[in-house]
């Protein structure tokens, strides 16, 4: 964009032309936009709210980001979420969304240390399931004229928020340790995968077994609940009852931790 001079421009184009230095710290009119100051030169102010721009954005990652912050320490985390700043200015006008990238960039730069990027996905899969849209938890009584046919195809939707995250570490511990202001103990890499979701107002996370883990990602997709549990169980020798018996186990977790919204029945 070719900005007009400063006595032609537009407020638009004087909006555009200060938003593109404060987020890149350069423009080539920027500097006809600003007077000096007292002390300052037009560079040195536009220079105060470049730097103050950015500083805000990385109290943003910190407090995001707190465990990830405490796990790294104050200088590495800094230096790469200046870094990551640079590369990834907000996408929308609302700060509760920035970060979205960080564990996707933390993986990319340090794939052998894929552990960063572990905790740093668990913790935003937390604020997303804290930001989730409200929806009431299934209840028993809704699940009470349910027939014995209907148990064969009836369909669960999960609440809104809930994800369940493939981990390469166990930064269930991790995580844990650090929000208790502890030293955590030295992590292992553990394949394992993680439910998170919310629970009346405040988020939960648990690791959870395979069986299980595959149940939850084919009701996700649309399984009816008694397939769902079949699929998921076909790979473990067992009589049908204990089948039931497990199917009839995991729906009452899910529906103690509220991890389910609505019932669907053809």
């Amino acid at each position: 964009m070719n900005t007009p001079h400063p006595g032609h421009a537009t407020l638009a184009d004087v909006q555009h032309t200060l938003a593109s230095y404060i987020l890149d710290g350069q423009h080539p009119h920027a500097l006809d936009l600003v007077k000096p100051q007292g002390t300052l030169s037009a560079a040195q102010r536009l220079q105060i709210y470049h730097q103050a721009y950015r500083w805000r954005l990385l109290e943003v990652l910190q407090d995001h980001y707190a465990q990830c912050h405490a796990y790294l320490g104050d200088d590495f985390f800094d230096a790469e979420a200046m870094a990551y700043i640079q590369a990834h200015p907000p996408e929308a006008d609302n700060l509760r969304h920035y970060g979205a990238h960080w564990a996707e960039w933390l993986a990319q730069r340090y794939p052998q240390d894929l552990d960063m990027a572990d905790l740093a996905r668990l913790e935003w899969a937390l604020r997303q399931a804290f930001d989730a849209a409200d929806a009431p938890a299934l209840t028993w009584p809704e699940l009470a004229h349910l027939s014995p046919q209907d148990w064969h195809t009836v369909r669960f939707d999960l609440a809104p928020g809930a994800q369940l995250l493939s981990m390469t570490h166990n930064v269930v511990p991790l995580w844990q340790a650090l929000s208790q202001g502890q030293a955590p103990d030295e992590v292992q890499a553990m394949p394992h995968e993680v439910l998170v979701w919310r629970q009346g107002w405040q988020p939960h996370f648990r690791s959870i077994p395979p069986p299980e883990a595959a149940a939850v990602r084919l009701l996700q997709a649309g399984q009816p609940f008694e397939a769902a549990c079949a699929q998921a169980l076909a790979a473990t020798p067992s009589a049908e009852d204990d089948e039931a018996h497990q199917a009839l186990t995991w729906l009452q977790s899910w529906m103690a931790e509220q991890l389910l919204s609505r019932h669907h029945t053809p």
